[in-house]
């Protein structure tokens, strides 16, 4: 009789705590807490204090137009100062789909750390200028030299990379069917020596509709 109530006992306590644990919220952690445009900045999502325990990440949103899928944790730089407020979604068997938010405050441009930004836009007229009404251009492929170094235009047509001082070319790999409008000679020359550079990138559409 003892032994059935011991054991009806730790099957409560057992289906008890495990509930609890489930029915937890997990929670975000961003390390280090105050980083500078140019960290690696690592994120977390944890139920109880672990990782991956009982779901799974589908998608991060890092509040910069950048994404990415499954790792748990996982590194980002923030290539620019600002407030990001980025998102993970969770999946697990029991609650479905949730969405975690996080915040990331970057102060400052890291110490020694130079950055190269821009955004590419569709220069629908093909005047070489950004006029109203024509959009930012997401996953474009832009490229650095030396090197060379790629990267893609986020979701709002921006691009960016973190260098060390020094003297750079930047410049668009354009689309089947695009070329560039600006710059004129196809690239821009930067000499970096501490702080950020901005450049606007314009391709065009040269392809004839019949």
């Amino acid at each position: 009789m003892k032994k059935l109530f011991y054991s009806s006992l730790f099957s409560l306590v057992f289906v008890f705590l495990s509930s609890t644990l489930s029915a937890q919220t997990p929670v975000a952690s961003v390390l280090p807490q105050n980083p500078c445009a140019g960290d690696s900045v690592t994120i977390t999502i944890s139920n109880g204090g672990i990782p991956n325990n009982g779901f799974f990440i589908q998608l991060w949103a890092f509040g910069d137009g950048s994404f990415n899928q499954w790792y748990n944790p996982i590194g980002h730089v923030y290539t620019l100062p600002g407030l990001y407020s980025g998102y993970a979604v969770i999946y697990d068997s029991v609650s479905g789909m949730d969405t975690i938010p996080f915040s990331v405050f970057v102060g400052s441009i890291c110490p020694g750390v130079d950055i190269i930004s821009g955004t590419v836009y569709d220069d629908q007229n093909n005047n070489g200028s950004q006029d109203p009404g024509e959009m930012p251009m997401a996953y474009r492929q832009v490229r650095l030299n030396p090197g060379p170094n790629y990267t893609t235009t986020n979701s709002m047509g921006e691009y960016a990379f973190v260098v060390n001082a020094g003297t750079y070319t930047v410049d668009l790999v354009p689309p089947l069917y695009y070329s560039i409008t600006q710059p004129v000679s196809g690239n821009y020359s930067v000499v970096t020596a501490g702080g950020s550079s901005n450049f606007t990138l314009l391709i065009k559409n040269d392809e004839t509709v019949w």
